[in-house]
This record gives structure tokens, sequence and C-alpha cells, in this order.
């Protein structure tokens, strides 16, 4: 996997042999720094897989509400036909909101597949399903 240090936050991973980008979230964010990493990323190598990895980390009290209302109508400008989003979280109050997100993208993205997880490893077991 190749890293990309721009965000100090957020570091991501590619794996282009497994089409798969990793962002690992290092400290808290917020919904300007996700925003500008899904901005990098669509603007760069697009993979089929993507996994938002918050297990060592958590989201500030700007990803919430009317904000994350505001993520999801932003990201549903970008398409990856036939890719699927983990989301991680093991803190009780990220998973929760991650399954909010889970809840809302299904409305707001029919095509998109996106499953929340507590353990990285059911993540890529699920990512690696056909």
């Amino acid at each position: 996997m190749m890293a990309d240090q721009t965000l100090e936050k957020i570091v991501t991973e590619v794996d282009e042999s497994k089409g798969l980008t990793v962002h690992t979230i290092r400290k808290t964010v917020g919904i300007e720094d996700i925003k500008q990493k899904l901005r990098e990323f669509y603007s760069g190598r697009i993979t089929k897989n993507i996994i938002w990895d918050f297990t060592n980390a958590s989201v500030d009290s700007s990803v919430s509400g009317d904000n994350l209302n505001f993520l999801l109508r932003y990201a549903k400008q970008f398409s990856r036909p036939g890719g699927k989003t983990a989301l991680v979280a093991t803190k009780a109050k990220d998973f929760d909101l991650a399954r909010i997100v889970e809840t809302k993208i299904h409305v707001v993205r029919k095509d998109i597949e996106l499953m929340v997880f507590k353990n990285y490893a059911d993540a890529i077991k699920w990512l690696a399903e056909q």
C-alpha cells in the first residue's frame, strides 16, 4: 500500500492490487476534514472499495445533524459503480453515528453499498465478498 500523508488527521493508503483505499483517522476529525478527504479521493485515483477506519479516533461535534446531511448531499455528486464503503468504528458514539450515516446513505444513494463494522477484519471480509 502507498500512504498519502497530506492530512495529518487522516492517513490514506491505497492497495491497487485489491482495489482498496483505506482512510485511517488518527485524531478527532470534523466535517471539513472528511469533506476534504472525499474531494482528494475523487479527484485522484479512485478504487472500487473504501474503508474509513475510526478505530483510533473520533469525530467532533460538527459531524452531526444538518452538517451530516450536508456531507451526504456533498458526497452524492461522486460515483463508484459497483464499489463498497465500510465504516469501522469501535467507540459507541462513533458507531451509532456511523449507523445513522448507513441508514441515511441507503435513502439518498441506492447505488452505494455501505456497511458499518465494529472491527477491521469484518470490514475486510465483507469487501472481499462478491
